[in-house]
Order: C-alpha cells, then structure tokens, then sequence
C-alpha cells in the first residue's frame, strides 16, 4: 500500500511538471483541443510510470470528461508539431492523421462521477504556482492592476499630435 501511494505522488508530481512544460493554465473558455492535449499528457505520463493500460483507458475518458467541466489551456505536443512539419499531399501517407485522437473516445461510461485520481490531477492543474514553486493562489498583499489603472495612468490613450502617414502637412 504505501509503494502505491508512493508511485501515485511520483505521479502527481509528473503532472506538476507537464503543467509547467506545456504551458497549462486555467482560462476562461477551454476548447476541445486543450482538453485533449492534456488528457493525452497526462496518460502518456501514467503509463510511463509503470500505470495499468487498463486502468489508462478508463482513467483518460474519466479525464477527459471532467476536463468539459473546467476550463485549461495547453501548448502544443511535440507529436502535433512534428506531424505538421511533415510533406502532405495526395502522395504521401499522412492525410489525414490527428495525433489528438483519444483511445477512448467511442466509449460511454455508466457513471460520469469523477475518480479520486481524476480529481486530484485536476487539483494540480488549477493550482497556481510562481516561479519558485511556491503557490500563488493569493495576493500577497498586491493589489491587480485592471484597465482602468493603466488608462489613468499611462498616455497609451491620449490622442498624440505630430506628423501623420495619413494625412498632408
């Protein structure tokens, strides 16, 4: 048992590590292609580490389902990257391959609750962290600069007099 809990940790903390590589922030509208990035990483790393193929299958589509529910952005994979920079055309092979389709996509599950280990991966992604590693999840006595500050601040906005393209002098 505490092997387990061990590799789940070690796990977790791969996850940790995804999310600073690839980019992984919450945002205010997810789409179908972050989802699936993630999802992919996040299997690709458990199986890595010594996970069940099994228990990968069920664990991508319980990920991916709940990932509909919370709104992440992803960089790129390294495998959509080089699928792009390959030739395409109707002499080569490579029409129509997405490197984003999920094993399980098809497959529909009798409970859509989300596992523990589901929940947890998604606790890691939604926590914001600085750059020392320390969490970031509050102020610190800051105060956020909104647009108006910038506006009132800043001459960004004022109308600037001088010569112009546009118009003759």
């Amino acid at each position: 048992m505490a092997g387990e809990a061990f590799r789940i940790s070690e796990f977790l903390g791969q996850v940790r590590l995804i999310k600073s590589e690839f980019g992984i922030v919450p945002a205010a509208r997810g789409n179908d292609t972050s989802r699936r990035r993630i999802a992919i990483l996040v299997i690709d790393e458990f199986l890595r580490l010594g996970g069940d193929v099994d228990q990968a299958f069920f664990l991508e589509e319980n990920l991916y389902e709940t990932l509909k529910n919370h709104h992440f952005t992803c960089n790129p994979t390294p495998e959509e990257i080089r699928i792009r920079e390959l030739p395409r055309g109707k002499k080569t092979k490579m029409r129509r391959f997405d490197p984003l389709k999920l094993a399980s996509e098809y497959f529909e599950p009798k409970s859509k609750n989300p596992y523990p280990l589901t929940e947890a991966i998604i606790r890691m992604l939604s926590k914001w962290e600085d750059k020392d590693g320390i969490s970031g999840d509050h102020l610190g006595g800051g105060t956020p600069q909104t647009f108006e500050h910038l506006q009132k601040d800043s001459g960004l906005f004022t109308k600037q007099k001088g010569p112009s393209l546009y118009r003759a002098h």
